[in-house]
């Protein structure tokens, strides 16, 4: 069984930080292999962790695992299905797939049908 370890950055006065903290402790409920990490803006030693992984607001989670080198991050609270697909990508059951920008020009030319060259 690969482990993997969902680190979550909070603050005592963040509004959303305890939604984010229940969302992860029921996914390791419901889990064996997940194991959470809190790290509180109010520990001074959050600071170089935070630092070193460029957290600039909470929550801010990490999803890491054996299946996929780097950490899989979110800013704010993500949805359970896209926690759930996180945990997949770090146990290497599923591909990762980095996320398409959005363009306006690409879209109204897949709306209209209109080719569009550069």
């Amino acid at each position: 069984m690969k482990s993997i370890t969902i680190s979550v950055f909070t603050s005592p006065t963040c509004p959303h930080c305890p939604s984010a903290v229940n969302l992860v402790k029921e996914v390791t409920k419901e889990d064996k292999a997940v194991k959470m990490i809190e790290y509180g803006a109010a520990n001074p030693n959050t600071r170089k962790k935070a630092v070193e992984l460029e957290v600039q607001s909470v929550p801010t989670i990490f999803v890491k695992g054996e299946g996929y080198e780097k950490n899989i991050g979110f800013r704010g609270t993500p949805s359970k299905n896209s926690l759930l697909d996180a945990i997949k990508i770090a146990k290497g059951e599923k591909e990762y797939s980095e996320p398409k920008q959005f363009s306006l020009t690409n879209w109204f030319a897949e709306k209209t049908g209109i080719r569009i060259k550069f």
